[in-house]
């Protein structure tokens, strides 16, 4: 019986072991890839801003375009209005 708790606890330190390296390694390999991430985010977050002044130009743009559509059809009213407005000539 003696032999059987000795064993049970030889495995029990070889489990607690490879639990202990598993965790170590992947402790490691977090810390390895903790730059490569942080670089990568920084990479996402100047893509990001670029995107968003984009952006910004392209919805001025928008409203200048718009603008400037509100003021044709104004004007296109205008001489239609002009036109009605002549005397018709009867041939």
């Amino acid at each position: 019986m003696l032999e059987v708790s000795s064993r049970r606890a030889s495995r029990r330190k070889k489990s607690s072991k490879r639990r202990r390296i598993i965790v170590a390694t992947l402790c490691a390999i977090l810390l390895l890839l903790f730059p490569f991430t942080n670089s990568k985010i920084k990479k996402y977050n100047e893509e990001n801003n670029k995107l968003k002044t984009e952006i910004e130009k392209l919805e001025n743009e928008a409203t200048d375009l718009k603008s400037k559509n509100s003021k044709l059809n104004q004007s296109k009213t205008e001489l239609e209005n002009k036109i009605n407005s002549l005397p018709k000539s009867s041939n």
